[in-house]
Protein backbone atom coordinates (compact mmCIF):
# COMPACT_ATOMS: atom_id res chain seq x y z
CA UNK A 1 0.00 0.00 0.00
CA UNK A 2 2.73 2.20 1.15
CA UNK A 3 4.68 1.70 -2.23
CA UNK A 4 1.23 2.51 -4.48
CA UNK A 5 1.04 5.50 -2.46
CA UNK A 6 4.57 6.64 -3.37
CA UNK A 7 3.74 5.74 -7.20
CA UNK A 8 0.15 7.88 -6.76
CA UNK A 9 2.41 10.37 -5.79
CA UNK A 10 4.93 10.35 -8.37
CA UNK A 11 1.92 10.27 -10.99
CA UNK A 12 -0.01 13.24 -9.10
CA UNK A 13 3.40 15.11 -9.15
CA UNK A 14 3.99 14.21 -12.88
CA UNK A 15 0.38 15.35 -13.87
CA UNK A 16 0.96 18.37 -11.91
CA UNK A 17 4.04 19.43 -13.76
CA UNK A 18 2.44 18.14 -16.83
CA UNK A 19 -0.41 20.55 -16.34
CA UNK A 20 2.02 23.17 -15.41
CA UNK A 21 3.75 22.92 -18.58
CA UNK A 22 1.19 22.69 -20.71
CA UNK A 23 -0.48 26.07 -19.32
CA UNK A 24 2.88 27.32 -19.99
CA UNK A 25 2.68 26.49 -23.45
CA UNK A 26 -0.66 27.57 -24.07
CA UNK A 27 0.42 30.90 -22.51
CA UNK A 28 3.93 31.26 -24.71
CA UNK A 29 1.41 30.32 -27.71
CA UNK A 30 -0.97 33.40 -27.06
CA UNK A 31 2.31 35.51 -26.34
CA UNK A 32 3.31 34.15 -29.92
CA UNK A 33 0.24 34.90 -31.13
CA UNK A 34 0.01 38.59 -29.68
CA UNK A 35 3.77 39.36 -31.16
CA UNK A 36 2.77 37.61 -34.24
CA UNK A 37 -0.08 40.04 -34.31
CA UNK A 38 1.86 43.24 -33.44
CA UNK A 39 4.63 42.28 -36.04
CA UNK A 40 1.97 41.69 -38.97
CA UNK A 41 0.51 44.90 -37.93
CA UNK A 42 3.68 46.69 -37.68
CA UNK A 43 5.03 44.94 -41.22
CA UNK A 44 1.24 46.62 -42.42
CA UNK A 45 1.52 49.79 -41.46
CA UNK A 46 5.75 49.68 -42.75
CA UNK A 47 4.36 48.41 -45.86
CA UNK A 48 1.60 51.17 -46.39
CA UNK A 49 4.41 53.97 -45.28
CA UNK A 50 6.26 52.51 -48.17
CA UNK A 51 3.77 52.50 -50.93
CA UNK A 52 2.94 56.05 -49.69
CA UNK A 53 6.48 57.18 -49.97
CA UNK A 54 6.91 55.47 -53.32
CA UNK A 55 4.22 57.29 -54.94
CA UNK A 56 4.75 60.45 -53.07
CA UNK A 57 8.46 60.07 -51.25
CA UNK A 58 9.04 64.07 -50.84
CA UNK A 59 5.40 64.73 -50.27
CA UNK A 60 5.44 66.59 -53.63
CA UNK A 61 1.75 66.98 -54.29
CA UNK A 62 1.53 68.84 -50.99
CA UNK A 63 4.49 71.25 -52.16
CA UNK A 64 2.81 71.58 -55.66
CA UNK A 65 -0.51 72.74 -54.20
CA UNK A 66 0.35 74.99 -51.64
CA UNK A 67 2.87 76.89 -54.20
CA UNK A 68 0.10 76.94 -56.81
CA UNK A 69 -2.51 78.72 -54.52
CA UNK A 70 0.27 81.26 -54.00
CA UNK A 71 0.91 81.23 -57.58
CA UNK A 72 -3.04 81.87 -58.37
CA UNK A 73 -3.53 84.09 -55.55
CA UNK A 74 -0.55 86.39 -57.37
CA UNK A 75 1.50 86.03 -54.46
CA UNK A 76 4.62 84.54 -55.77
CA UNK A 77 6.10 84.40 -59.71
CA UNK A 78 8.34 82.99 -61.83
CA UNK A 79 9.26 81.14 -64.95
CA UNK A 80 8.59 77.91 -64.00
CA UNK A 81 4.95 78.20 -62.53
CA UNK A 82 3.34 78.07 -65.65
CA UNK A 83 4.63 74.55 -66.38
CA UNK A 84 4.23 73.25 -62.16
CA UNK A 85 0.90 75.14 -62.22
CA UNK A 86 -1.76 75.14 -65.60
CA UNK A 87 0.40 72.98 -68.38
CA UNK A 88 1.91 70.50 -65.73
CA UNK A 89 4.48 69.72 -68.15
CA UNK A 90 6.83 70.07 -64.96
CA UNK A 91 6.09 67.58 -61.86
CA UNK A 92 7.92 67.52 -57.97
CA UNK A 93 7.63 63.69 -58.08
CA UNK A 94 11.20 62.62 -58.53
CA UNK A 95 12.40 62.71 -55.54
CA UNK A 96 16.68 62.71 -55.16
CA UNK A 97 16.84 64.34 -51.78
CA UNK A 98 14.45 64.88 -48.56
CA UNK A 99 14.96 66.48 -45.73
CA UNK A 100 14.63 69.87 -44.10
CA UNK A 101 15.37 70.83 -47.88
CA UNK A 102 14.03 68.36 -50.67
CA UNK A 103 15.61 67.90 -53.87
CA UNK A 104 13.40 66.72 -57.20
CA UNK A 105 15.10 65.28 -60.38
CA UNK A 106 12.69 66.36 -63.97
CA UNK A 107 14.00 65.60 -67.25
CA UNK A 108 17.88 67.51 -66.98
CA UNK A 109 17.00 69.54 -64.29
CA UNK A 110 17.34 69.83 -60.62
CA UNK A 111 14.62 71.30 -58.33
CA UNK A 112 15.57 72.82 -55.51
CA UNK A 113 12.72 72.99 -52.91
CA UNK A 114 12.57 75.04 -49.05
CA UNK A 115 10.81 72.27 -46.89
CA UNK A 116 8.71 75.30 -45.92
CA UNK A 117 6.51 75.03 -48.65
CA UNK A 118 5.11 71.83 -47.12
CA UNK A 119 3.51 74.11 -44.38
CA UNK A 120 1.82 77.68 -45.11
CA UNK A 121 2.99 80.85 -43.74
CA UNK A 122 6.60 79.70 -42.70
CA UNK A 123 8.22 81.43 -46.05
CA UNK A 124 9.68 84.87 -46.26
CA UNK A 125 7.12 87.39 -46.60
CA UNK A 126 7.52 91.14 -47.81
CA UNK A 127 5.54 93.95 -45.28
CA UNK A 128 2.19 95.08 -47.23
CA UNK A 129 2.18 98.32 -48.42
CA UNK A 130 6.03 98.72 -49.00
CA UNK A 131 7.57 100.90 -51.72
CA UNK A 132 9.65 99.43 -54.65
CA UNK A 133 12.26 101.92 -53.88
CA UNK A 134 12.21 100.42 -50.00
CA UNK A 135 12.64 97.11 -51.19
CA UNK A 136 15.38 98.33 -53.61
CA UNK A 137 16.88 99.38 -50.75
CA UNK A 138 16.43 95.90 -48.44
CA UNK A 139 17.65 94.10 -51.18
CA UNK A 140 20.94 96.20 -51.24
CA UNK A 141 21.44 95.41 -47.55
CA UNK A 142 20.77 91.98 -47.50
CA UNK A 143 23.15 91.31 -50.29
CA UNK A 144 26.18 93.39 -48.09
CA UNK A 145 25.08 91.40 -45.29
CA UNK A 146 25.23 88.30 -47.20
CA UNK A 147 28.68 89.44 -49.38
CA UNK A 148 30.41 91.90 -47.32
CA UNK A 149 30.91 95.83 -48.02
CA UNK A 150 31.03 96.72 -51.74
CA UNK A 151 29.04 98.22 -54.47
CA UNK A 152 25.97 95.86 -55.03
CA UNK A 153 24.25 98.41 -57.40
CA UNK A 154 25.08 96.33 -60.18
CA UNK A 155 23.83 93.15 -58.58
CA UNK A 156 20.53 94.31 -57.71
CA UNK A 157 19.63 95.30 -61.01
CA UNK A 158 20.43 91.88 -62.93
CA UNK A 159 18.24 90.23 -59.85
CA UNK A 160 15.48 92.96 -60.54
CA UNK A 161 15.68 92.02 -64.12
CA UNK A 162 16.27 88.41 -63.61
CA UNK A 163 12.61 88.60 -61.49
CA UNK A 164 10.50 90.61 -64.13
CA UNK A 165 9.28 87.86 -65.79
CA UNK A 166 6.51 89.20 -67.58
CA UNK A 167 8.97 92.11 -68.39
CA UNK A 168 7.02 95.16 -67.84
CA UNK A 169 9.57 96.62 -66.49
CA UNK A 170 8.42 96.81 -63.09
CA UNK A 171 7.96 94.16 -60.09
CA UNK A 172 4.71 93.15 -58.80
CA UNK A 173 4.00 91.81 -55.30
CA UNK A 174 4.37 88.22 -56.54
CA UNK A 175 7.82 88.96 -58.16
CA UNK A 176 9.01 90.95 -55.69
CA UNK A 177 8.20 88.26 -53.38
CA UNK A 178 9.73 85.90 -55.23
CA UNK A 179 12.94 87.62 -55.60
CA UNK A 180 12.94 88.63 -51.29
CA UNK A 181 12.54 84.17 -50.67
CA UNK A 182 15.47 82.93 -53.54
CA UNK A 183 17.78 85.53 -52.36
CA UNK A 184 17.59 84.10 -48.64
CA UNK A 185 18.64 80.80 -50.44
CA UNK A 186 22.04 80.69 -50.38
CA UNK A 187 23.12 78.19 -53.16
CA UNK A 188 20.27 80.31 -55.68
CA UNK A 189 22.30 83.35 -54.81
CA UNK A 190 25.91 81.87 -55.39
CA UNK A 191 24.55 80.01 -58.87
CA UNK A 192 23.49 83.71 -59.80
CA UNK A 193 26.11 85.51 -59.03
CA UNK A 194 28.80 83.25 -61.14
CA UNK A 195 25.88 82.92 -64.14
CA UNK A 196 28.58 84.35 -66.21
CA UNK A 197 30.98 81.31 -65.12
CA UNK A 198 30.48 78.25 -67.58
CA UNK A 199 31.46 76.24 -64.51
CA UNK A 200 28.43 77.37 -62.81
CA UNK A 201 24.96 75.63 -63.95
CA UNK A 202 22.55 77.58 -66.07
CA UNK A 203 19.12 78.56 -64.21
CA UNK A 204 16.47 76.94 -65.87
CA UNK A 205 13.51 78.66 -63.96
CA UNK A 206 12.26 79.53 -60.60
CA UNK A 207 8.44 79.40 -59.11
CA UNK A 208 8.43 81.50 -56.09
CA UNK A 209 11.08 80.59 -53.64
CA UNK A 210 11.74 76.66 -55.88
CA UNK A 211 14.45 77.14 -58.81
CA UNK A 212 16.36 74.73 -61.02
CA UNK A 213 18.80 74.50 -63.05
CA UNK A 214 21.05 72.15 -65.24
CA UNK A 215 21.77 68.50 -64.15
CA UNK A 216 25.19 67.04 -65.85
CA UNK A 217 25.19 63.73 -67.29
CA UNK A 218 27.66 62.56 -65.20
CA UNK A 219 27.01 63.64 -61.29
CA UNK A 220 30.39 63.73 -59.90
CA UNK A 221 33.74 63.11 -60.99
CA UNK A 222 34.34 59.78 -59.34
CA UNK A 223 33.01 57.28 -56.37
CA UNK A 224 35.83 55.56 -54.36
CA UNK A 225 33.45 53.42 -52.46
CA UNK A 226 31.40 51.99 -55.06
CA UNK A 227 29.42 48.78 -53.46
CA UNK A 228 30.90 46.08 -54.18
CA UNK A 229 33.95 46.95 -56.36
CA UNK A 230 35.71 49.03 -53.24
CA UNK A 231 36.02 45.71 -51.40
CA UNK A 232 37.90 44.20 -54.14
CA UNK A 233 39.89 46.89 -54.65
CA UNK A 234 40.93 50.43 -53.06
CA UNK A 235 41.37 51.65 -56.65
CA UNK A 236 38.54 50.06 -58.67
CA UNK A 237 36.75 53.37 -59.22
CA UNK A 238 39.18 53.73 -61.71
CA UNK A 239 37.85 51.32 -63.81
CA UNK A 240 34.81 53.83 -65.04
CA UNK A 241 36.94 56.83 -65.21
CA UNK A 242 36.60 58.40 -68.89
CA UNK A 243 40.44 58.70 -70.86
CA UNK A 244 43.11 60.35 -69.40
CA UNK A 245 43.02 63.10 -71.67
CA UNK A 246 38.87 63.69 -70.80
CA UNK A 247 39.31 64.04 -67.18
CA UNK A 248 42.50 66.36 -68.03
CA UNK A 249 39.86 68.41 -69.84
CA UNK A 250 37.61 68.09 -66.62
CA UNK A 251 40.59 68.95 -64.52
CA UNK A 252 40.72 72.14 -66.72
CA UNK A 253 37.22 73.00 -65.61
CA UNK A 254 38.20 71.98 -61.85
CA UNK A 255 40.78 75.19 -62.08
CA UNK A 256 38.71 77.33 -63.74
CA UNK A 257 35.79 76.78 -61.07
CA UNK A 258 39.57 77.93 -58.10
CA UNK A 259 40.14 80.63 -60.54
CA UNK A 260 36.33 82.37 -60.40
CA UNK A 261 35.33 81.91 -56.86
CA UNK A 262 38.41 83.13 -55.82
CA UNK A 263 37.47 86.72 -55.83
CA UNK A 264 34.95 88.39 -57.58
CA UNK A 265 33.93 91.51 -57.57
CA UNK A 266 36.44 91.77 -54.87
CA UNK A 267 34.53 89.69 -52.75
CA UNK A 268 36.61 86.27 -51.72
CA UNK A 269 34.68 82.71 -51.84
CA UNK A 270 35.27 79.15 -50.71
CA UNK A 271 33.42 75.84 -51.54
CA UNK A 272 33.52 74.44 -47.48
CA UNK A 273 32.85 70.56 -48.80
CA UNK A 274 34.70 70.32 -52.53
CA UNK A 275 34.70 66.72 -52.89
CA UNK A 276 33.96 64.43 -56.06
CA UNK A 277 30.03 64.25 -55.50
CA UNK A 278 29.48 68.52 -55.58
CA UNK A 279 31.38 68.47 -59.47
CA UNK A 280 29.91 66.66 -62.12
CA UNK A 281 30.43 66.89 -65.88
CA UNK A 282 28.64 67.58 -69.39
CA UNK A 283 29.13 64.87 -72.34
CA UNK A 284 31.62 67.05 -73.37
CA UNK A 285 33.65 66.76 -70.76
CA UNK A 286 33.24 69.88 -69.51
CA UNK A 287 33.02 70.30 -65.73
CA UNK A 288 30.05 71.36 -63.64
CA UNK A 289 28.87 72.48 -60.43
CA UNK A 290 26.50 70.33 -59.01
CA UNK A 291 25.92 71.30 -55.57
CA UNK A 292 26.63 75.00 -54.36
CA UNK A 293 24.99 74.90 -51.21
CA UNK A 294 28.35 74.85 -49.38
CA UNK A 295 30.06 77.74 -51.07
CA UNK A 296 30.37 80.72 -49.18
CA UNK A 297 31.75 84.64 -49.00
CA UNK A 298 33.95 85.19 -46.64
CA UNK A 299 31.30 87.58 -44.77
CA UNK A 300 28.61 84.42 -45.08
CA UNK A 301 31.54 82.56 -43.16
CA UNK A 302 31.99 84.71 -40.87
CA UNK A 303 28.58 84.97 -40.08
CA UNK A 304 27.98 80.95 -39.91
CA UNK A 305 30.96 81.74 -37.17
CA UNK A 306 30.02 85.31 -35.32
CA UNK A 307 29.26 83.43 -32.10
CA UNK A 308 31.97 81.74 -31.85
CA UNK A 309 35.21 83.12 -29.32
CA UNK A 310 37.85 81.45 -30.00
CA UNK A 311 41.87 82.00 -28.73
CA UNK A 312 43.28 79.61 -32.11
CA UNK A 313 42.21 78.43 -35.46
CA UNK A 314 41.08 75.40 -34.81
CA UNK A 315 38.29 76.50 -32.83
CA UNK A 316 37.01 78.27 -35.76
CA UNK A 317 36.45 74.68 -37.78
CA UNK A 318 33.22 75.34 -40.05
CA UNK A 319 34.11 71.90 -41.88
CA UNK A 320 36.78 69.54 -43.12
CA UNK A 321 37.75 72.44 -45.83
CA UNK A 322 36.78 75.52 -44.03
CA UNK A 323 38.64 76.51 -41.07
CA UNK A 324 38.90 80.23 -40.57
CA UNK A 325 41.58 82.59 -38.57
CA UNK A 326 40.56 83.79 -35.08
CA UNK A 327 40.99 87.39 -34.12
CA UNK A 328 43.45 86.79 -30.85
CA UNK A 329 42.67 89.90 -30.33
CA UNK A 330 39.32 90.35 -30.35
CA UNK A 331 38.39 86.36 -29.61
CA UNK A 332 36.00 86.06 -32.46
CA UNK A 333 36.27 83.80 -35.52
CA UNK A 334 36.85 86.05 -38.64
CA UNK A 335 35.74 85.41 -42.32
CA UNK A 336 39.27 84.25 -43.76
CA UNK A 337 40.02 80.67 -44.47
CA UNK A 338 43.65 79.66 -43.35
CA UNK A 339 43.76 77.25 -46.63
CA UNK A 340 42.13 77.75 -49.84
CA UNK A 341 39.93 76.06 -51.57
CA UNK A 342 42.88 75.29 -54.58
CA UNK A 343 44.43 73.40 -51.70
CA UNK A 344 41.45 70.59 -51.25
CA UNK A 345 41.14 71.02 -55.08
CA UNK A 346 44.55 69.54 -55.63
CA UNK A 347 44.37 66.68 -53.33
CA UNK A 348 41.03 65.45 -55.26
CA UNK A 349 42.47 66.14 -58.93
CA UNK A 350 45.58 64.10 -57.71
CA UNK A 351 43.43 61.30 -57.14
CA UNK A 352 41.15 61.79 -60.49
CA UNK A 353 44.48 62.34 -63.06
CA UNK A 354 47.42 61.53 -62.01
CA UNK A 355 47.55 58.33 -61.33
CA UNK A 356 47.61 57.65 -65.02
CA UNK A 357 49.09 60.54 -66.19
CA UNK A 358 51.18 60.73 -69.51
CA UNK A 359 55.03 59.62 -68.54
CA UNK A 360 56.43 62.74 -69.72
CA UNK A 361 54.03 65.35 -67.80
CA UNK A 362 53.57 63.08 -64.50
CA UNK A 363 56.74 63.86 -62.56
CA UNK A 364 56.18 68.16 -63.31
CA UNK A 365 52.36 67.39 -63.07
CA UNK A 366 52.66 65.81 -59.59
CA UNK A 367 54.80 68.61 -58.47
CA UNK A 368 52.76 71.64 -59.14
CA UNK A 369 49.78 69.68 -57.34
CA UNK A 370 52.07 69.25 -54.28
CA UNK A 371 52.71 72.74 -54.43
CA UNK A 372 48.85 73.49 -53.36
CA UNK A 373 49.85 72.13 -49.85
CA UNK A 374 52.02 75.00 -49.36
CA UNK A 375 49.49 77.58 -50.26
CA UNK A 376 48.04 78.55 -46.28
CA UNK A 377 47.24 82.24 -46.01
CA UNK A 378 47.90 83.24 -42.49
CA UNK A 379 47.54 86.84 -42.84
CA UNK A 380 49.89 87.11 -46.22
CA UNK A 381 48.65 87.91 -49.43
CA UNK A 382 48.73 84.57 -51.86
CA UNK A 383 47.27 85.97 -54.36
CA UNK A 384 49.95 86.07 -57.05
CA UNK A 385 50.94 82.44 -55.71
CA UNK A 386 47.17 81.07 -56.24
CA UNK A 387 47.02 82.06 -59.80
CA UNK A 388 50.16 81.52 -61.26
CA UNK A 389 49.58 77.63 -59.58
CA UNK A 390 46.08 77.33 -61.51
CA UNK A 391 48.03 79.27 -64.55
CA UNK A 392 50.75 76.68 -64.67
CA UNK A 393 48.37 73.32 -63.79
CA UNK A 394 46.16 74.46 -67.07
CA UNK A 395 49.00 75.26 -69.30
CA UNK A 396 50.60 72.03 -68.84
CA UNK A 397 47.20 70.29 -69.11
CA UNK A 398 46.22 72.25 -72.37
CA UNK A 399 49.44 71.39 -73.66
CA UNK A 400 49.19 67.57 -73.66
CA UNK A 401 45.75 67.38 -74.39
CA UNK A 402 44.76 70.33 -77.26
CA UNK A 403 46.03 68.93 -79.86
CA UNK A 404 44.15 65.08 -79.24
CA UNK A 405 40.69 66.03 -80.27
CA UNK A 406 39.31 65.55 -76.99
CA UNK A 407 35.28 65.36 -76.61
Amino acid sequence: MRKWRRVKCYVDTAKGFGLLLLALIMKGLEEVKKRARCVGLVLFVLLVWLIYSRLDPCRGRIITSNLCRDFFRGEVSGRLCSRLCREETVQLSVCVENGARKTFWWDDMLLRVPGALEETGREVTLMEGMLPSEFMALLLDHLQLLLGPGDFHSLVRQLKKFADFNEDGKLSLGEAQSLWRLVHDREFLVIFIFQHSIIFPPLNGTCGSIFGFQYPEEDKLYDKDIFPLHLLSANAYRWFLPSWEQRAKVAVGVLDLMFDIYEDNHIKFFMCDITPAVIGHTGGHEALVTDARNIFSSAMLANALENRTCTHDHHCHYSSYCTTMCDTLQQRCTGEVTKPTLWQACLMLKEYILFDAPEKIRVTLDRLLQRCSHLIIYGQSIDMSHVILITDLKTILWDHIKNMNVR
